[in-house]
């Protein structure tokens, strides 16, 4: 393999595994209910995922910022920001727990049919990947 394609395989390598550090940080982080540091973390890791390229990590984030939203106490925003993790990964992810938890919380806070507005709004609003 070319240097220069090897030093590109491992960058892209070190800023996801980066992310998926900082993911897991703020999901810790979460569950012990500091949501100002896991927003910190997820934020990162959201800056990390962007700068690997891997869509579904970013996605991995944006989900994780969801979880904080909810911390904060606002679930229509975790909801957008859930149907915009799933529109990244190009699916809902099946088998995270966590992520799980945060959709099903949210969609009890917001009623089906308003989670589900929601979630759709994130697919034509811009910025909806960003947490405030």
């Amino acid at each position: 393999m070319p240097a220069q394609l090897t030093s590109f395989v491992v960058s892209i390598s070190a800023q996801e595994t980066r992310a998926r550090i900082l993911i897991g940080s703020g999901w810790v982080a979460a569950g012990h209910g500091n949501a100002p540091q896991a927003q910190s973390a997820h934020r990162a890791g959201l800056a990390a995922a962007m700068a690997s390229g891997n869509l579904p990590v970013t996605s991995g984030a944006v989900e994780g910022l969801a979880d904080t939203c909810l911390l904060a106490g606002d679930a229509e925003r975790a909801a957008v920001l859930l149907g915009a993790g799933a529109a990244l990964r190009g699916a809902p992810p099946s088998d995270d727990r966590d992520v799980a938890r945060v959709l099903t919380e949210a969609e009890r806070l917001l009623g089906p049919r308003h989670y589900l507005d929601a979630r759709q709004r994130s697919r034509t609003s811009s910025g909806a990947a960003t947490s405030r």
